[in-house]
């Protein structure tokens, strides 16, 4: 996996153990250290660039900058999961706004030094296993009489007109065969 990394100010210790555990799970770290000046247009544009080629993105946000917000909150709109890291119990001006933000590929994580390895490679097992992940499951149940039936149809009438590859599957409750085995 390609995994772009954006740590702002912290002890270099951290950064190397956030490097070595995702170099450790044979992974591409990206990253942008820019050895001079540049443009704010150039470092955008490097910056987007590596974040588009990236399955997922890590931002040590302990002593964070508006940067940092302005990567999470791209690589939030290119829907790619985002593990926003946090030394301690400390809070910063970017926590609340992460703290109320929605997206599901948000993970905010408070970290000691010696939890790092855990939380990152926990991070890319999550990525790894999401990315081969396709397709939604849409459950509807109700009563007897409550349009259960309907509602399906009306999905599935949807789906075929977008051309969407779908499945539908009933389980009426008055066959007990399906009760305590797999089906599928």
């Amino acid at each position: 996996m390609k995994i772009y990394l954006s740590v702002q100010e912290v002890e270099k210790n951290i950064r190397n153990k956030i490097i070595q555990t995702v170099r450790s799970n044979k992974n591409t770290v990206y990253e942008y250290l820019p050895k001079e000046q540049v443009s704010s247009e150039k470092l955008f544009e490097i910056n987007k660039k590596f974040i588009d080629e990236s399955d997922c993105v890590i931002a040590e946000i302990t002593s964070a900058t508006m940067d940092s917000g302005g990567i999470i909150v791209y690589a939030l709109t290119k829907q790619k999961p985002v593990l926003a890291l946090i030394l301690g119990e400390g809070e910063n001006k970017l926590t609340p706004l992460l703290h109320g933000n929605p997206s599901e590929w948000l993970f905010l994580e408070h970290y000691s030094r010696e939890s790092i390895p855990y939380i990152v490679s926990n991070f890319i097992e999550y990525c790894s296993k999401a990315s081969k992940r396709k397709g939604k499951l849409v459950v509807i149940d109700g009563g007897d009489g409550s349009g259960k039936a309907t509602q399906a149809a009306l999905i599935s009438q949807h789906l075929s007109s977008k051309g969407v590859g779908h499945r539908m599957y009933d389980f009426p409750r008055y066959y007990n065969s399906f009760h305590g085995s797999i089906v599928g």
